[in-house]
This record gives C-alpha cells, sequence and structure tokens, in this order.
C-alpha cells in the first residue's frame, strides 16, 4: 500500500511540474474586450463530456464488454476527457484575463461581475488541476471510475458568467475598452 500512496504522490507532482511548463511555455493570448474573448474560446461540447463522464454509460460498459475490452476503452475515454478538460481550462484562462481586466471597469457592476468571472475562472482552473490528476489515474488504473463531479457545472457557471459581463459591457452607447492583462 505505500508503494502505491508513494507512486500516486510521485506521479502527482510530476503532472504539477508539468501543467506548470505548460503554463510557463503557452503564449499569452491578448485579451482587450468581449470580442477578443469570443473569438478565442474554443467549443466545448458539454453533452458529450457529459457521456464520456457518466457513470451510468460508464456501468453499462462495465457489464457488457470484457475486462481487457473494458480497460482499453477506459484509457481512451479518458484521454478524450483529457481533451475536453483541457480546452476548458483553456477558456477559463482566456476569461481570468478578461475578469482581470474588466474589474478596472469604472461601473461598479460591471466590476462586480468581472470579480466573479475571475472567481469562477480560477475556480475551474483548479477544478481542471484536480481532474487532470484523476484521469491521469484512470488512464494507468482503468478500473476507477472516470466521473469528474461538478466540473461541468461550474464550466457552465463560468460561461453563463462571462455572457452576464458580455451583456452589461455591449450596453448600446458604452464605449468602455477592457485593457490586456500581462
Amino acid at each position: 500500500m505505500n508503494l502505491i500512496a508513494a507512486s500516486v504522490l510521485i506521479l502527482l507532482a510530476v503532472l504539477t511540474v508539468l501543467s506548470l511548463l505548460r503554463l510557463a511555455r503557452s503564449p499569452r493570448l491578448i485579451v482587450r474586450d468581449v470580442g477578443d474573448a469570443e473569438e478565442q474560446i474554443k467549443p466545448v461540447d458539454l453533452d458529450a463530456f457529459l457521456n464520456l463522464i457518466s457513470s451510468e454509460q460508464e456501468d453499462y460498459l462495465r457489464k457488457h464488454l470484457s475486462v481487457d475490452s473494458f480497460r482499453k476503452l477506459q484509457r481512451e475515454r479518458a484521454r478524450v476527457v483529457l481533451k475536453y478538460v483541457d480546452r476548458a481550462s483553456e477558456n477559463a484562462s482566456i476569461l481570468l484575463r478578461l475578469g482581470q481586466a474588466t474589474q478596472r471597469d469604472p461601473d461598479p457592476a460591471v466590476a462586480r461581475q468581472a470579480s466573479e468571472l475571475t472567481d469562477c475562472a480560477i475556480q475551474l482552473r483548479m477544478d481542471a488541476l484536480r481532474a487532470k490528476c484523476r484521469i491521469y489515474l484512470v488512464i494507468l488504473l482503468p478500473g476507477l471510475p472516470l466521473s469528474s463531479p461538478g466540473f461541468s457545472q461550474r464550466y457552465e457557471h463560468l460561461l453563463h458568467t462571462f455572457s452576464a459581463l458580455g451583456a452589461q459591457l455591449q450596453i448600446p452607447g458604452r464605449t468602455t475598452e477592457v485593457h490586456a492583462v500581462l
């Protein structure tokens, strides 16, 4: 048991270091306004994501496939889920920069909405890191459940918050520009 726990801790440490290196090397996208954010956000098919992490779907596959087939398929599903989580995390990063820049808006309602967007984006990025660790464990040990509780709901909340901020910033006659966050 101690060997397994040590292996998991080492895996988590390596994943954390790799994530930090990837973040440091990734180009910083400039987000000047809501339009920039909308252009940079990549779509995430939440229905497909939810199907992949569905415990009912997983139970069905476990019952109807051989152990080897299930493990192979579970690893493939985990890799696809990882891509969804990565994309959602990248989108959260874009919205984080927009929220940080918009917090300086002179309109207190916009600044509050921007603060909420920033908080949601940070929370989703942290959730994504936890989900990635879990997904890598599923790839290594495909008998583990793939479910990622709360991740899709947080992502939907982030998008809703972004939409609300976008609506406030696109009021006719309003010319506020969001400055890029470095």
